[in-house]
């Protein structure tokens, strides 16, 4: 059988792509059209090299980056409460909120300066940054130390953030781009699954001279460290710009790709009216407040869940031990609802159910007695630990995802999706004191708050997906069949006529 071509934008369907020989990225408005025809095996080993270039490095970084930024609520197990915070919990609480705080202060700014300088530097930076944040806790004396590195760490993940994302967006089309997402945010769980393995090793360790906590953020802290170094000459940046990886060929097929459904504005800096589209649009907002309710439960994760787990009566090197099976169930519901979620090209139908499988996970660890004996008490609970660790983790994909697809200006989203963090992780701010040692074993507060979180997502996710639906039926009725090959964003964005919003 032979290969079937692909042309972009001529009658027939086929694939045609009109490239303008400048350095703009898959721009389309060249005044002299340019037709490339290319085979579906040579599409097929371009995505695999991007796959190997893009997705390698990228685990990497997000692996790194969710260790060192969840090691906290390992050390707090290990003494470091004690031993520099003074013994004082709103000293632990105020260190998580440090994160916290420069992530939101520099999580668009962070974001932007991905678009504006080649991701190659702005990750690497990122990366070195909170690596260094890490290892340098491990130095600390006193609660100023851990603020400072705390800190450090915020700035290093806001350059890092939703980075990535974008980066993927320069290489990936819509349909391709929520299964590499959700093999991206699996680290998450590998990470989490990782960091309970490295706390237990390091618990386990009874003659030392050095601290245990010490020995946890050395060991977690340096090798980000190396990996940066590698990001800044080996990360690929544009598919326009000139890598070891790909041929100039496949350089040609990857911009032709993507010139169908986005803007590509290269590395020609930011375009002020697809920043001010994503900030006046209300949708936007909206997305926020639903990744919010993510970045609360996630919050509640990665500062508290080791201290969860020790109110089911685990201690010392059991309950990091015990902290490794949610991460591990997390990282396979992730990668299937991910997985679903590219084959049937729908976001929000299964945002909201995976919302409410962490309610379920929150409730139960809120309306089951913590000071219980009962084993079968004991077991739901942890059951509930599962379900939560699972859709904290396995929701994030998905609403980057949605909003990925749905701003076909570079600008646009990177407006976009900084803004996702700003406004997110104000709510993580607030959950930094939401599991205060007081409220041992119960943990009402921040359980009940989780709760509620939850249900908002879901009630959010499902009424945009409605909106988006009649949204799309309304342009249809109006605009009719419209070639989505010859769909132009140039202009007004995700009002253009021909687009349609992903649901």
């Amino acid at each position: 059988m032979s290969e079937k071509e692909h042309y972009y934008a001529d009658e027939k369907a086929e694939i045609k792509a009109d490239v303008q020989t400048t350095s703009a990225v898959g721009s389309v408005a060249g005044d002299d059209p340019v037709l490339l025809s290319y085979t579906h095996k040579e599409e097929r080993g371009l995505i695999r090299k991007m796959d190997f270039a893009l997705l390698s490095f990228s685990m990497g970084i997000y692996i790194t980056a969710f260790i060192d930024r969840g090691s906290l609520g390992n050390a707090r197990l290990m003494g470091i409460t004690k031993d520099v915070l003074h013994g004082n919990d709103k000293n632990f609480s105020f260190a998580l909120s440090c994160f916290f705080i420069f992530y939101i202060v520099f999580s668009i700014p962070g974001t932007l300066f991905s678009k504006i300088v080649p991701p190659s530097t702005s990750l690497g930076l990122g990366c070195f940054m909170w690596s260094a944040g890490a290892a340098g806790i491990a130095a600390t004396h006193n609660p100023a130390g851990v603020y400072v590195c705390r800190m450090l760490i915020g700035l290093g993940e806001a350059t890092f953030g939703l980075g990535v994302a974008l980066l993927f967006s320069f290489w990936y089309t819509k349909e391709e781009l929520q299964k590499r997402f959700g093999v991206l945010i699996s680290g998450a769980g590998l990470a989490g699954a990782f960091g309970g393995l490295i706390a237990f090793g390091v618990n386990s360790i009874k003659h030392s001279k050095i601290a245990q906590w010490r020995i946890l953020f050395m060991i977690e802290g340096f090798p980000g460290i190396v990996l940066s170094v590698m990001l800044f000459f080996m990360l690929p940046t544009y598919p326009d710009a000139k890598s070891r990886y790909f041929t100039e060929r496949q350089r040609e097929i990857a911009i032709a790709r993507m010139a169908k459904d986005s803007i590509h504005e290269g590395d020609n800096g930011l375009d002020m009216r697809g920043l001010r589209r994503a900030v006046l649009d209300w949708k936007s907002w909206v997305m926020c407040v639903i990744f919010a309710c993510y970045c609360a439960n996630t919050a509640s994760v990665n500062g508290f869940f080791p201290t969860l787990i020790r109110s089911l009566g685990y201690q010392g090197a059991r309950a990091q031990l015990f902290t490794v099976p949610p991460y591990a169930v997390g990282l396979v519901v992730t990668f299937i609802v991910t997985v679903t979620s590219d084959r049937i090209q729908r976001r929000g139908y299964l945002i909201a159910p995976t919302f409410m499988l962490g309610c379920l996970g929150w409730a139960l660890m809120l309306g089951l007695d913590a000071a219980s004996k009962s084993r079968s008490i004991l077991h739901a609970r942890y059951f509930g630990c599962i379900c939560l660790v699972s859709a904290a983790y396995a929701t994030v994909p998905m609403i980057v995802g949605w909003v990925t697809a749905n701003t076909p200006s570079h600008s646009q989203r990177a407006m976009g999706l900084g803004m996702l963090n700003t406004v997110g992780q104000c709510a993580a701010v607030g959950m930094s004191y939401a599991f205060p040692i007081k409220d041992t074993p119960h943990y009402r507060l921040g359980l009940g708050l989780n709760v509620g979180f939850t249900i908002l997502g879901a009630i959010l996710a499902l009424a945009m997906t409605a909106y988006f639906k009649y949204e799309n039926a309304r342009r249809d009725r109006l605009e009719g069949e419209v070639d989505q090959s010859k769909l132009n964003v140039q202009e007004d964005f995700d009002l253009a006529r021909g687009f349609r919003y992903a649901l």
